[in-house]
This record gives C-alpha cells, sequence and structure tokens, in this order.
C-alpha cells in the first residue's frame, strides 16, 4: 500500500551547500586564510629565504 502525502505538509527547499556557503562563518574564514596564505606567498618572492652571506664561489654550481 502506498501512502498519499498529506496536503497540509509543506516541504521545505533544500539548496545544495555550495549554493547557501557563502551564509557559513566557516566559508568565509578559510577564504580569509586563502587569502592571506597567497598575499604572504607573492610578498615573500616564493617562500624563498635569501642567503645573508654570500656563497662562496667553491660551493657555486
Amino acid at each position: 500500500m502506498q501512502r498519499e502525502p498529506e496536503s497540509n505538509t509543506v516541504q521545505k527547499e533544500h539548496r545544495p551547500y555550495w549554493k547557501r556557503a557563502h551564509q557559513d562563518w566557516r566559508f568565509w574564514l578559510a577564504l580569509i586564510l586563502m587569502i592571506v596564505a597567497m598575499g604572504i606567498y607573492v610578498m615573500t618572492e616564493d617562500l624563498s629565504i635569501r642567503p645573508q652571506q654570500p656563497i662562496p664561489s667553491s660551493l657555486r654550481k
């Protein structure tokens, strides 16, 4: 036997998470941290650490 849906029930609209993600604080935190990380990467010239002293010529290739 199949049950018929009751006429007074209201179905909630279930949108996918990616459509309502902009309302979630975790989405914005992750986005801000990602932008900060990219900024640090660019500002430090690809996270390269430059030597403080010149490399001796015997160690250069």
